[in-house]
């Protein structure tokens, strides 16, 4: 925006008109409003389609294991996951894998990949793995005399199995891992997007469900200015009954408003008594009081 937020208390009496008493300055405060929600709905079309952008670029970059990659992250997961199942099939003579053991292990792989917190570390995953192996092994080896020892670990026991596991699993883990920093790097993307989701599903079966893309967006901003101006306006009527012991928007409260926010917060008796922010960190309240200045 590039008109003034706020004016000082003598700056806005100077300017200001009446209302009432047959002034005819109602068309004018009208048409100013008017003027403000669209200034609003265009900074909020702006933000959405910045928002949106930046979401385009997260799900792209979310799907790839790095940024240059030419393959996605699931086809690359899904080739090392292959070559881990042909080796497991070598390993049949020495095991005899039944079909519950290879459809156990398989569910191992597929809980790997879709649940970020299914395994901690990849030392999870080789134990499983190994665990339902020797249960097979000493299932195999049961009615022997002096059945032998099964493997202690997959790297000792079953080397080429191992070896093709071990980038594979590393590949996955590494693939959480970006998705995870990805994830907090485009948060707020990633909220806008799904508020904006949201929305659309809601409105889909009202008269704006035929919307375009274009217009669905332009009424989506439209309804967020509209909500952002009863807020300033709820704000601008609990100024008035004397609710806020300070002022947030009118008489240059909006210069004031992080100190006023900030007193209102840490220093009022109320939010003491309740103790809403007792206990948290410095990082933690600077979060809470930023996020009120959106």
């Amino acid at each position: 925006m590039t008109h003034p937020t706020t004016f000082d208390e003598d700056e806005w009496k100077q300017q200001a008109l009446p209302l009432g008493n047959d002034s005819g300055n109602e068309p004018v405060l009208v048409e100013a409003l008017q003027s403000l929600v669209l200034e609003l709905q265009r900074n909020a079309r702006r933000l959405l389609a910045d928002h949106l952008t930046r979401y385009a670029e997260y799900q792209d970059k979310a799907n790839r294991i790095t940024d240059d990659a030419v393959e996605t992250a699931t086809q690359e997961i899904q080739q090392l996951r292959e070559q881990v199942l042909a080796n497991l099939n070598q390993i049949q003579s020495l095991v005899n894998l039944s079909d519950k053991d290879q459809t156990a292990i398989e569910a191992i792989f597929l809980r790997l990949e879709q649940d970020t917190r299914a395994y901690i570390s990849p030392k999870e995953v080789f134990a499983d793995i190994l665990a339902i192996l020797t249960q097979a092994f000493q299932y195999k080896y049961a009615n022997q005399a002096k059945p032998p020892k099964p493997p202690s670990t997959l790297e000792g026991g079953y080397t080429p199995l191992n070896d093709a596991l071990k980038p594979y699993v590393e590949k996955v883990f590494t693939w959480h891992q970006r998705q995870a920093t990805l994830r907090q790097t485009y948060r707020a993307d990633i909220r806008v997007h799904d508020d904006y989701t949201v929305w659309t599903a809601l409105v889909q079966e009202t008269m704006l469900g035929g919307l375009e893309e274009t217009q669905r967006q332009d009424e989506f901003a439209l309804q967020a200015a509209y909500v952002v101006f009863i807020r300033l306006l709820l704000i601008r009527v609990c100024e008035d009954k004397g609710v806020f012991p300070h002022r947030f928007v009118s008489d240059g409260g909006v210069k004031r408003w992080q100190e006023n926010i900030n007193w209102y917060w840490l220093s009022s008796p109320r939010f003491k008594k309740t103790g809403i922010l007792s206990g948290c960190s410095e990082r933690v309240k600077t979060t809470l009081l930023t996020s009120l200045t959106i």
